[in-house]
């Protein structure tokens, strides 16, 4: 969405991991500047943590074969 983007005052704030694809997990403490999150997983994303923006966010993978 549009929190995501570049804009006049902010850089962008991508809302995937941004490390290159096979990394080491990443600890809690890499991600102490404001607005980013590191997943139980070990990615680092440089925006908030969607569990911690209210209202709540479902997120539902579905897989079909």
């Amino acid at each position: 969405g549009p929190e995501h983007e570049a804009s006049a005052d902010r850089e962008a704030n991508p809302s995937y991991c941004v490390l290159p694809i096979f990394h080491p997990p990443q600890l809690q403490w890499d991600a102490m500047e404001s607005g980013r999150h590191v997943s139980r997983d070990g990615h680092l994303f440089h925006c908030p943590d969607p569990t911690t923006i209210t209202p709540l966010f479902h997120i539902i993978f579905v897989l079909d074969g």
